[in-house]
């Protein structure tokens, strides 16, 4: 997956995420709007990695949003 693919996959994970905690949390996320909007990025080795991180920040209150990439818009082309 190509840098622009990545940061639109990006792009649609903080979206959702965002949606969802203005649904469940909209003071929270209000403050977290006044207060900087820090993220957190975290670099996983595979899917089954980042599925136990979800599961984990669920069971922890944390607003998650898991993005599943169709393959419609990039060709997967190695060099």
């Amino acid at each position: 997956m190509g840098v622009g693919k990545i940061a639109a996959q990006v792009g649609h994970a903080v979206l959702g995420a965002y949606q969802l905690a203005l649904k469940k949390w909209p003071i929270n996320v209000s403050r977290w709007d006044d207060s900087g909007s820090a993220k957190i990025v975290l670099k996983v080795k595979d899917q089954a990695e980042i599925l136990a991180i979800a599961k984990k920040a669920e069971t922890n209150g944390l607003p998650v949003f898991l993005v599943q990439d169709a393959g419609r818009t990039q060709a997967n082309i190695k060099d």
